[in-house]
């Protein structure tokens, strides 16, 4: 059966304890975190309020941009990504969720050079935490604030290179859900996932907070969902909607209501 997680971006203004208190409250079993609300609330206060609540962390989002493109130097960008490992293993996540930053300037083999190396530099630390690294492809039109990696071909050309078992994919069906044959490339896809993102949209995106409840668009989540598990997919489901008119709703309400639509649309 598929298993439901609440990514924090979900409810992006509620605070860590209320998204906390909303999974406990309705049985959601995992959450996958954001290291922004994790520093307001306080990194050790986080640790012990996970503990204390049995709940599951899918997920930490995010570190990355070993391009230079979040105004961090490589090293720079290297450094914040270990203490965001460091914080997964504390949380014992199961992944840590990355991003490439843009090309920034940079030809396409040294930006994927770039992101090469800061993945191996983090891999073999990872792999002994038991923790992930989930490189997310963005859809192409998301390329100039997010990645220059912006298919699946795109990310598993670099999970390939860096032949490390600790790197893995994030797949975001809201970026990836209009990759051409998606449905039939799920089942290779399986062994290679560290993380899946559910939220509904439009073909194509209209922008990156138009995210919507499951059922509202026109990405097939309930076929997605069935093949991964059919295909031995045994992760959390995170409902991940970057959405500003969620943003505004009380937080409880929210989570109830993808809850609801979870159910509905992936537990048939």
């Amino acid at each position: 059966m598929a298993k439901l997680a609440l990514n924090q971006i979900t409810t992006l203004r509620a605070s860590l304890l209320d998204d906390v208190t909303a999974c406990r409250d309705l049985g959601i079993a995992g959450i996958g975190l954001w290291r922004r609300k994790v520093a307001e609330f306080g990194e050790e206060r986080t640790v012990e309020l996970l503990r204390d609540s049995g709940l599951h962390v899918t997920s930490l989002s995010w570190a990355g941009g070993f391009t230079g493109s979040y105004g961090l130097s490589f090293e720079e960008a290297v450094d914040d990504a270990f203490a965001a490992l460091q914080l997964a293993r504390g949380l014992s996540a199961d992944c840590l969720v990355l991003v490439s930053g843009t090309r920034n300037g940079h030809t396409t083999n040294y930006a994927k050079k770039l992101l090469r190396d800061g993945l191996r530099e983090l891999a073999d630390d990872a792999g002994e935490a038991g923790i992930a690294l989930a490189l997310q492809p963005v859809h192409r039109i998301f390329q100039d604030d997010w990645s220059f990696v912006t298919s699946l071909d795109d990310a598993l050309d670099v999970l390939l290179a860096c032949r490390h078992s600790a790197v893995k994919l994030a797949l975001d069906v809201y970026h990836m859900g209009q990759e051409p044959d998606l449905l039939s490339r799920l089942p290779e896809l399986v062994p290679h996932l560290a993380a899946v993102q559910l939220s509904d949209g439009a073909f194509p995106p209209a922008h990156q907070y138009d995210r919507r409840q499951l059922g509202d668009g026109e990405i097939p989540i309930t076929d997605i969902t069935q093949t991964l598990v059919r295909n031995g997919y045994d992760g959390f489901f995170e409902l991940a909607l970057w959405s500003r008119k969620l943003w505004k709703a009380e937080c409880g309400r929210v989570v109830s209501e993808c809850l609801e639509r979870f159910e509905r649309h992936c537990r048939r």
